[in-house]
């Protein structure tokens, strides 16, 4: 084993027990065959030889281990790379690479990283009990996100199970209620198995535009094999195991899963991390094991967000879900005349068959909600809309209550819980209603918003049911307390309400 030389400016975090360097603490000396590996101690550094020793190599050698997991990535021509190895990377926990476009080389390239999250030890000695989601991110985004207080939170629970896996008559494999849930009931949470970009720069100049897609899959998978390999057998199985509707495309196969399966959670990172590019190659989507089932329907009846300091993708109901129902999400913009809807399905290879893609006046009534959407659209937020209300005199008191209530219905029809739009009117008519000052209108929509939108995942599942709602009726109360009476009565429209 070779011994230890110190570097004063070396990495300071031991790769058997994951510890970190204390301020007043002498630097900590790394493998003097590879400069890659770093130790606290001689003991951590003898108890880590076993899995070290593979990848132990000179620093600057091309000379590959067998069983290097990085040997399928070094092994590809170094003209087809849409990203270089870092070679001179040290942390064997996570990998390095630079993605650049080859048809702009005069453009800086970009810091991409592979690596876990939470971190662990290679031996796994220190794996999260949630799992651990193999990421590839940008240069930067893990530091912030290790930065969060309390990272890495526990993945919320629910208190009782309420979903099997079992096969769907025509979809395959998908969720089922197994008793009633409730609109804002989390239905479960999980750690992603793999974070990765939606899409990828092509590696060489490809003449064809025809021929760049296939080149930039190619690429894409060569990678996502590495940071396949770098799962825990059990998830690695999973991961596997998940549908791919792209074969006949002649997509990769890592790639086809991730395309199938994956669930958008740009708008979750750049929260966080708001110097994400805004463009089609700095899209974030998570692929889990269990939301990868949930089949799609035009008419949803939940929702998912991915929560950063937990790192978990959490799925919960938009309305009641009766048991024995099939759980399902939206694949498309819901939205959408029922034409579009179709036909941006047919990525997935989905016919829907929902029931309001067999209803010919469903169109009619979705044209109405996007004029909602569009009219949400112009303001910068749900107050805004309301605080023009209510200083308008020449709009008569039931202006903003007319419409949302319209809304409210039609959505409702249309099985549209889980677009924002319907809890955003939900917030309007509390609003609206405290201003009027009608206290049990404005605090049931109130609570009803808070409930299904603005509760903080830990804390639906960490409260009691008695402190659930306790908080729940305080937050509304105090919302209800910024519009109470705000708008002087018009008599224009005015009716008992």
């Amino acid at each position: 084993m070779p011994e230890q030389s110190g570097k004063p400016d070396h990495y300071s975090l031991c790769f058997q027990c994951h510890r970190k360097k204390a301020a007043d603490e002498s630097p900590f000396r790394c493998c003097s065959a590879c400069k890659r590996a770093c130790y606290c101690s001689k003991e951590c550094q003898k108890k880590h030889w076993g899995i070290h020793k593979p990848l132990c190599m000179s620093k600057g050698s091309r000379s590959v281990a067998r069983d290097d997991p990085l040997a399928s990535v070094r092994a590809l021509p170094k003209k087809k790379l849409p990203w270089t190895l870092m070679e001179g990377d040290p942390d064997a926990l996570e990998w390095t690479f630079m993605e650049g476009d080859p048809d702009q080389p005069d453009d800086d390239p970009i810091d991409v990283k592979c690596t876990s999250m939470p971190p662990v030890a290679l031996d796994g000695s220190t794996a999260d009990p949630d799992g651990v989601t193999e990421c590839i991110l940008y240069a930067g985004m893990k530091e912030v996100l290790l930065a969060q207080p309390g990272f890495p939170r526990r993945v919320p629970r629910p208190r009782r199970q309420a979903y099997r896996l079992r096969e769907i008559g025509g979809a395959g494999l998908g969720l089922v209620a197994t008793r009633q849930i409730k609109p804002g009931e989390m239905i479960f949470a999980e750690r992603p198995l793999v974070i990765t970009k939606t899409a990828w720069m092509h590696g060489c100049k490809v003449d064809k535009p025809a021929d760049k897609e296939k080149a930039a899959w190619t690429d894409s998978n060569d990678l996502l094999k590495f940071v396949v390999h770098r799962m825990d057998p059990k998830r690695r199985k999973a991961f596997k195991a998940l549908p791919n509707c792209h074969r006949e495309e002649g997509c990769p196969p890592f790639l086809g899963i991730v395309r199938t399966n994956g669930t958008s959670i740009t708008q979750w990172l750049r929260r966080i991390f708001p110097s994400i590019p805004r463009n089609i190659w700095s899209q974030f989507t998570a692929i889990g094991e269990l939301t990868s089932r949930i089949n799609h329907s035009c008419c949803a009846n939940t929702d998912n967000i991915f929560d950063p300091v937990s790192f978990a993708l959490i799925v919960t109901a938009t309305r009641t879900i009766e048991a024995g129902e099939a759980i399902t999400r939206s694949l498309c913009d819901a939205l959408a005349p029922q034409a579009v809807r179709q036909a941006s399905l047919k990525s997935w290879a989905i016919v829907c068959s929902c029931r309001v893609c067999r209803d010919p006046d469903s169109d009619i009534r979705r044209g109405e909600i996007r004029a909602v959407r569009a009219m949400m659209g112009k303001m910068e937020n749900r107050e805004q809309i309301v605080n023009l209300w209510i200083s308008d005199d020449t709009l008569p008191d039931d202006y903003l209550e007319e419409k949302a209530l319209k809304a409210l219905a039609l959505m409702e029809k249309e099985g549209l819980e889980s677009v924002l739009e319907y809890v955003f009117c939900k917030e309007i008519l509390g609003y609206v209603y405290a201003a009027l000052g009608v206290h049990d209108k404005a605090m049931k929509y109130l609570k009803e918003f808070i409930a299904e939108l603005d509760m903080p995942p830990e804390m639906r599942c960490t409260l009691s049911p008695v402190a659930f709602h306790m908080v729940i009726e305080e937050s509304a109360r105090n919302a209800m307390r910024t519009y109470w009476r705000k708008r002087r009565l018009t008599g224009s429209g005015r009716r008992e309400i």
